[in-house]
């Protein structure tokens, strides 16, 4: 009587290594998977939200960014005063006048104080609106003009504490007079004179009640290279 031999140590190990193939093919289509969705995170994540205005804007790695905290936009006097006043207490508020309204500003930040900054103030109740600032750095010339306004808002802000009346620049300006010229072809040659122009003429001292003029001097700076970008 004939029959058929059937190898059964055999078809075991072809079952294992058809499962050990479909479990790699599973593990690297998994493995594929999440670098394409890491990807496309990385890429949502240099989109930022103008909150001033709800637009989106992209913002590149190179980007850096500044956020400017507002208390409101008026055109009675009156009501730029009495903001002014209510944000004393929590820095150096100062006020622009743009197209027949002005503007209450409270600072210049980076975007770990400022959130600080509106935290508190949100507690407090008081009205507030962050603007996401972000500056392209394209060329050598604009990273001078980057730090020197970084140096410049580190100065100011140290004015917010309640005990400091005084700031020294001393180094400050040490640090940007010994800063090489950048290329005089550079796009931005002209904001990085003026800069660092109007840094070395700063007294040894900056006192509080100068703070405001500064970060006006500074608020038209960053005006000024945003729309050197657009």
């Amino acid at each position: 009587m004939k029959y058929t031999r059937y190898d059964v140590k055999r078809r075991k190990n072809e079952s294992f290594l058809f499962i050990s193939i479909i479990i790699i093919i599973l593990a690297a289509a998994f493995l594929i998977a999440s670098v394409i969705a890491n990807l496309t995170l990385k890429s949502k994540s240099q989109t930022s939200i103008n909150e001033s205005s709800g637009s989106v804007s992209t913002v590149n790695k190179d980007d850096i960014k500044f956020v400017i905290i507002q208390g409101g936009v008026f055109t009675k006097k009156e009501n730029v005063d009495d903001t002014i006043n209510i944000l004393k207490p929590y820095g150096n508020p100062f006020s622009i006048t743009e197209d027949n309204k002005t503007k209450v500003l409270l600072g210049i930040y980076k975007t770990s104080d400022a959130d600080n900054i509106v935290k508190t103030l949100s507690d407090k109740k008081i009205d507030n609106t962050k603007i996401n600032i972000a500056i392209k750095k394209s060329e050598p010339c604009d990273e001078e003009i980057i730090n020197i306004i970084d140096g410049n808002i580190q100065v100011l802000n140290a004015l917010n504490e309640k005990d400091v009346s005084a700031v020294k620049t001393d180094k400050f300006k040490g640090y940007c007079a010994s800063l090489k010229n950048p290329s005089q072809s550079s796009k931005n040659i002209g904001i990085f004179n003026d800069i660092r122009k109007y840094v070395n003429n700063m007294p040894s001292e900056i006192h509080k009640d100068k703070a405001s003029e500064n970060y006006l001097y500074l608020y038209n700076i960053i005006g000024k290279l945003k729309e050197k970008a657009s």
